[in-house]
């Protein structure tokens, strides 16, 4: 049977960017699938820094860079919103929204979405206030008041960086600690004008003329509630798993991050993942990187 492709790579973030150039340029015959912007994550990054080979730039700049040169190099990429993913044993299909396509490999790099806090009025106040990301967002709080929401390193950088334009930066923990290595929590204590609520939560967005303007705490420790008046929030709290597609191959845990072998294989053979959306202790650009460098050698070099 003459399959459409070698591989099939399911997102275009910078796994899926990385992952198909790298097998395309070993001869390995490449479609790349994304249902939104090409970028995924890269898109939230509004200067990409403390990456030599990179410089500084946009997230979204590099993630335009990544899809030409993985364009010229031969990659197939267009536009599908996969809905299923077939395993019938030699070969694969993947369902999108508009065809069935036939391949040898999968290779999921569908990446992660935020986490939201939950409350009533949230998506409404999505960029009226609420943010996920720093994307150039931050300088609409030059002087004014912000809280960020986390205890990741994540959310500490943000506070960090928000501290040098902000005029009072919040950091709200629902921890009794900071989830960082201790020389970030050092570098935090540097910023005067940021202040840490731990063991707190945030249970009301509060609103005026459909525009973020303050948030109702409790304090866990101290059973206490008050208002915090702020302009902006930004949410680190964690993320989701984009796993939905591939639910019914039962490869995934019960939060929806795919498992996969020191080859990023998952126990179907021949069904690759790489980025956030596998389960690991630690999701950072550089483990990105290394989980495409395993898991496209370990395509390029299988027999059957």
């Amino acid at each position: 049977m003459k399959l459409d492709f070698d591989v099939i790579v399911i997102g275009a973030g910078l796994g899926g960017l990385l992952a198909s150039f790298y097998l395309e340029a070993r001869e390995k015959s490449c479609l790349l699938l994304e249902k939104e912007i090409p970028g995924g994550q890269l898109n939230e990054i509004s200067l990409m820094e403390g990456y030599p080979i990179v410089g500084e730039m946009s997230g979204s700049h590099l993630a335009e860079e990544l899809l030409n040169q993985a364009q010229e190099m031969g990659v197939c990429y267009r536009y599908g919103d996969v809905k299923e993913i077939r395993n019938l044993g030699d070969y694969k299909e993947v369902v999108t929204s508009q065809e069935v396509i036939s391949c040898k490999y999968v290779l999921l790099a569908m990446g992660s979405r935020p986490m939201l806090l939950g409350l009533d009025n949230e998506k409404q106040l999505l960029d009226r206030g609420i943010h996920y990301a720093f994307d150039g967002n931050e300088a609409f709080y030059m002087n004014k008041e912000v809280a960020i929401v986390g205890n990741s390193e994540e959310a500490v950088l943000g506070a960090i960086r928000l501290a040098n334009l902000a005029k009072e930066v919040h950091l709200i923990a629902s921890t009794e600690d900071l989830m960082v290595a201790p020389y970030l929590k050092k570098r935090l204590k540097t910023k005067e004008n940021v202040s840490v609520s731990y063991c707190t939560e945030i249970r009301q967005l509060l609103e005026e003329e459909s525009h973020l303007m303050g948030l109702r705490l409790v304090n866990r420790r101290a059973n206490e509630e008050k208002i915090l008046p702020v302009e902006g929030c930004f949410v680190f709290i964690g993320r989701v798993p984009n796993s939905e597609c591939a639910l019914s191959l039962g490869i995934t845990d019960e939060e929806g991050s795919i498992l996969v072998d020191t080859h990023n294989e998952t126990k179907i053979r021949n069904i690759f993942a790489v980025g956030d959306v596998v389960k690991k202790e630690d999701y950072q650009l550089e483990t990105i990187l290394s989980d495409c460098a395993v898991a496209s050698r370990a395509i390029v070099y299988r027999n059957n």
